[in-house]
Parts: structure tokens; sequence; C-alpha cells
């Protein structure tokens, strides 16, 4: 984040901490909660959203050098992400052109050279050429060099790699990122380190695992145990960027700020920030590390698959330092994992019950309206109503 942009914060901040209020949009609103159930949205969600809409897939730092890979399937497409011998990031469907075998099982690795289908032993280079045809001659008049792996749109910046899931032209990420690429450019991720990452199985839909990250109205009832005590809760900021916002989060010792000029203010390390890139992922800057949470769709609207990642800002070189970083990550579990996660699988099972039709949304959760807002007009759904007076 740029230096002017933090001290423009830090003041919001520190206004907002006087009120005991954050930013706020005008009115409540509301939402159906088949926005949550629905198969046919969900359809058309997996296609729009996570097939043609360019996701991100990696942090740069998880392939950093040549031959270094890694794959997913989550979107519904095989995906198979490399970094070439040039060092570039490449992607492709990870399905063999022979008879649509994966090439890959894998779900990260280092220094491969080629990627051998296993069921016949076809082999592609980190480009995805096809390089290798046993025994060949069964193929009379084959040609290779139009049977590599099919390639999917991708692009690296910011320290985080894109692609989308259909093959298609190229695109420009910036075309997307709509300004929030100016504070992922100032943290300069792309020489971070990835310290660890992990899948987890919610039931829920994938739209609540992403509300978690929404507002701070929760952080002092649900996070008593682990992480209420840090934070102001209710003094956010808010900002839209496009499709994608950023909320910042302060932390108590913001009010050492009141006593400095601002030209020695610290701001970052009294905040967090929640990023949000559409359609599925969170960045958190935590002061001296970042979270990323990539929310995928289930196999029904009342499931979905959560990958959580660390980056650190080197790789750790001690014991010291690798505990320091796991306690971070454990703290980061027991807040989501262990408080975020149950809380959007009741709010799942309450659906079902029939209790209502539709969730309301205070003046404080414009962060949500923002996020829906967006989907509902991708898949061209109706929109988001304020709430009735009469409920």
């Amino acid at each position: 984040m740029e230096r002017r942009t933090q001290i423009e914060i830090g003041r919001r901040l520190l206004t907002l901490v006087s009120e005991g209020k954050p930013d706020m949009m005008d009115q409540t609103l509301q939402v159906e909660v088949d926005h949550y159930t629905s198969e046919t949205q969900a359809a058309d969600e997996q296609e729009i959203l996570f097939r043609d809409y360019p996701i991100i897939v990696a942090a740069s730092c998880q392939l950093p050098e040549p031959g270094d890979f890694v794959t997913s399937e989550m979107t519904g497409v095989p995906a198979l992400v490399t970094r070439n011998d040039e060092g570039k990031a490449r992607a492709f469907i990870n399905v063999c052109r022979h008879r649509g075998a994966r090439v890959e099982y894998a779900t990260t690795g280092s220094k491969k050279k080629a990627f051998v289908c296993s069921y016949h032993g076809w082999a592609y280079d980190t480009d995805g050429a096809l390089k290798l045809v046993p025994q060949d001659y069964g193929f009379p008049g084959f040609d290779k060099s139009c049977n590599g792996l099919r390639e999917l749109p991708v692009e690296e910046k910011h320290g985080f790699i894109w692609a989308q899931h259909t093959p298609s032209e190229s695109f420009n990420v910036d075309d997307y990122t709509s300004g929030i690429e100016k504070d992922l450019a100032a943290f300069g991720l792309k020489d971070w380190h990835h310290f660890k990452s992990l899948e987890v199985s919610c039931q829920m839909n994938w739209k609540l695992v992403m509300d978690t990250f929404f507002e701070a109205y929760h952080i002092g009832k649900l996070h008593t145990a682990t992480i209420a005590h840090i934070f102001y809760e209710m003094s956010t900021t808010f900002d839209p960027f496009g499709r994608n916002h950023r909320m910042v989060l302060p932390r108590r010792k913001i009010d050492k700020l009141r006593d400095q000029p601002e030209d020695e203010w610290q701001v970052l390390p009294c905040t967090a920030i929640v990023y949000c890139m559409f359609p599925n992922t969170i960045i958190v800057w935590q002061a001296d590390h970042i979270e990323m949470f990539r929310a995928f769709p289930g196999e029904n609207p009342g499931e979905s698959q959560a990958v959580i990642t660390i980056l650190t800002p080197e790789n750790p070189q001690t014991e010291s330092a690798t505990r320091h970083w796991q306690n971070n990550l454990d703290l980061l579990l027991a807040a989501v994992q262990g408080e975020d996660f149950p809380a959007g699988e009741s709010v799942q099972a309450g659906i079902s019950s029939g209790a209502q039709e539709h969730f309301v949304w205070g003046r404080y959760e414009l962060a949500m309206e923002h996020f829906h807002k967006n989907i509902k007009e991708l898949l061209g759904r109706p929109p988001l109503l304020p709430q009735k007076a009469a409920e």
C-alpha cells in the first residue's frame, strides 16, 4: 500500500475509533436465502464466475523456480499451472491429449522437467508441448506439435498468478483489479515465501465462506477466545475497486498514532487489511505476513472447499522463525476453522429449516452488499432489495 494511502486510512480509522462506528451504507438490505441454496444459480456461478472469470490460482512465490507447479480441480476444470524454463507462468488443462487421463496427480511439486501421463506415458514439457509418444509407430502421421496440452489464459502480476479456466483469448488482469493493484504492487509479494497451504472442506455455500471476511460486526462476539482483544470491531473502513474491495480493521494499538506527527506514522502494523479479489479470493495483510483464502463451490450448493495459505516475507531459517509462523497459522485456524466456519455451517443448516425467506444486512455490512450485488449483476439475477419496513 502506498504511503499516502496509509496516512489517509490512518486518519479515517482514528476518526471511526473515536465515533465507535464503521463506514456504513445508507440503508439495510435483504437477500433471499436461495441465493445460497439454488442449484440453478450454483451452475451459473460455476460457469460464469469460476470458468469464464480470471481467478487467482497461486501466489507467485508458490512457483519460485522453473519446473515448479500446482494443480487444482476445484473450478470443475482440472488445471495445471507451471513455471517454464524461462521463468514464465503457464496454465493448461491437466488432461492428456491421448485418452484424457491426468498428466499430473500431485497438488504441488518442484523442478519438474516433464509431466508424464501414467496411463500410456505421453510426456509434456513445462510449456505444455507434447515431447514423447511411446511406440509412436502406432500413430503414423501424428503431429506432436499440434497436440500439446490445451492452454488456459494466464497472467502473473503483483505477486499473484491469475488464470481463466476456459480456453480463450488472453486477458489483462488490470482490467479486473480496477486500481487495487496499486496496493498489491507496493507490498512486493513476488519476493515473499510460501510458508504453508491447506485445504478445508466446509458444509456451507462458498459465498458463506467469503462472507466470513466481509464484516467485523461478529469479532467481539464470535472471537472472544482468539482475536477479539486485538481489534476495534466497529471501526472499519471500506473502499470499492470495481468488483473488488478493501476493508481495513484497526488494531487497538492504533491509538498510539494520536500522539505522533503524521510523517512518523507506521499505519500498517496497526491494522489488518482485508482485500476481496473478486470472485473468490481474500487476501489479508496481517502486519508481518499475508493470509490468503480461496473459496470454491462443492458438489452441491451446501458444500464448498476453502484453501488457506500463509505467505511470509522470507523463508524461515531457524526453528524459532518456523515456530513463529506456525503459531500465526495456529491462531488463524483457531479463529477461522474453529469459530468462523462452524458459524457459517450453522447458517447453512439454518437455511434448510425454513425459518426465513431472506437475510437482513445492517448498514455496516456494506462489503457484503458490494460483493453480492456484483454476483447478481454478473449472473443476471434479481438485485438486492432494501429491507421492507413491515419485516
